[in-house]
């Protein structure tokens, strides 16, 4: 991975370098996925003298439950530590530093709903290493302090066996003063910028078709019936959702729907219908409406 950052507080070391400052720490906060991670799940709740909880647990998620991530601290000679840094399959991240537990947690469930530039508030998949790989880059120094909150610092593993590092940055002095030390803020309360944004702009885009994907083959699987794999199913959806783009549908729920739309008329060029490409070329129409009137031709309303 090529670091593409701005901020001095961000580098990627190799793994023999990091375990080395792993190594240095007496205690390891963990973030990490064990669903889809057979291993990892076996591994963890083996043990009984782990200090752990449920992300979700009191947020908005708490619905997600079982598929929730878990936050945990460990000692670095405990040896789910020592698994965790041979196999980060699932690992979201590490991170270190003296604040208190509950000052850790409640920071990072604050953090599951951003609002958006257009002011829409969405859930961050923090506790996603590809996620934070990319995000932690387009931070500015303030933006990286306020992400860290109560830690010290924080480790993203990557795809090459590389990490990597992010450490909080020293606060500016405030007439004459320190800046206040972290408190807790009243979610949503991140901003998404315009760059934090396009940083995500490609792993957003996968995780839409995904979700489609994922959503179609579980209520609709009769739409996926044509396709002759799941390679085949996204590159189909991948057109759709940039066909939606090029009609002016730049919500995700906009995206989504158009690309069930098409799924539903066997083709992603829907202005080959010419009923369709009436509703498409239509001044009038907000995009909301276009869907609506789309939606209703279809016979889906």
């Amino acid at each position: 991975m090529q670091l593409q950052s701005d901020s001095k507080y961000i580098c990627i070391l190799p793994d023999s370098k990091a375990i080395r400052c792993f190594k240095k720490k007496h205690l390891l906060h963990a973030m990490f996925l064990t669903m889809n991670f057979p291993a990892l799940n076996e591994k963890f709740f083996y043990y009984s003298d782990i200090n752990y909880t449920n992300i979700f647990l009191t947020t908005p998620y708490n619905h997600l439950y079982e598929v929730s991530p878990y936050y945990s601290t460990i000692s670095t000679q405990h040896s789910f530590c020592h698994f965790l840094l041979d196999k980060p399959e699932g690992l979201a991240w590490l991170a270190w530093g003296t604040a208190r537990w509950e000052d850790m947690v409640t920071h990072w469930r604050g953090l599951l709903s951003v609002i958006l530039p257009d002011e829409k508030i969405t859930h961050f998949r923090h506790y996603s290493s590809t996620v934070m790989a990319d995000f932690l880059p387009a931070c500015t120094t303030q933006e990286l302090l306020d992400l860290l909150g109560p830690i010290t610092g924080m480790a993203v593993p990557l795809p090459d066996g590389t990490w990597l590092f992010a450490e909080r940055p020293a606060p500016e002095p405030v007439s004459g003063m320190h800046a206040q030390s972290w408190h807790p803020r009243q979610p949503p309360w991140w901003l998404v910028s315009d760059r934090q944004l396009a940083a995500l702009s490609h792993r957003l885009r996968a995780t839409l078709v995904y979700n489609i994907r994922w959503d179609v083959w579980q209520n609709e699987p009769s739409l996926i019936e044509p396709f002759e794999s799941f390679e085949a199913l996204d590159h189909f959806i991948q057109a759709s959702i940039e066909q939606a783009e090029r009609w002016g549908f730049t919500l995700p729920k906009q995206q989504e729907a158009f690309a069930r739309l098409c799924l539903a008329a066997g083709t992603e060029n829907m202005e080959s219908k010419p009923a369709c490409a009436a509703i498409l070329y239509n001044p009038q129409l907000s995009p909301n409406e276009k869907i609506a009137e789309l939606t209703l031709l279809s016979g889906e309303a």
